[in-house]
C-alpha cells in the first residue's frame, strides 16, 4: 500500500477522535499503571498496546495491525502527544 492510498483508507480527523475518545475515557486507569510509558491504540479495533518505549509500543502494534493508522501518546505527559504515528502535535 502506497502512501497515497494509505491516506485515502482512512479518516484521519475521525480516527484521532476516536483514538482521543479511547484514551480519555480510560486515562485515570492507563495513568495508575503505566505513567511514563506509551500508549498505542487502534481506533478501528481498540487494541491497546502498552510499552516503555514508543519504538517497541508501535512494532507491538504493528504485528498486529501492520497498516493501522495509531493513536499513541506517552501516559502522563501534557506536553506532547502522537497522533497516530504520523503527526506529532504539542498541547498547551
Amino acid at each position: 500500500m502506497n502512501k497515497k492510498e494509505f491516506l485515502n483508507k482512512f479518516d484521519f480527523n475521525k480516527s484521532v477522535n476516536r483514538g482521543e475518545n479511547i484514551y480519555k475515557k480510560n486515562k485515570s486507569k492507563y495513568e495508575e499503571t503505566g505513567k511514563g510509558k506509551y500508549l498505542a491504540i487502534d481506533p478501528e479495533s481498540k487494541d491497546i498496546y502498552l510499552d516503555e518505549t514508543l519504538f517497541g509500543v508501535l512494532m507491538s502494534a504493528r504485528q498486529v495491525h501492520p497498516n493501522a493508522l495509531l493513536y499513541i501518546v506517552k501516559i502522563g505527559c501534557n506536553t506532547a502527544r502522537i497522533d497516530l504515528s504520523i503527526k506529532i502535535t504539542t498541547e498547551k
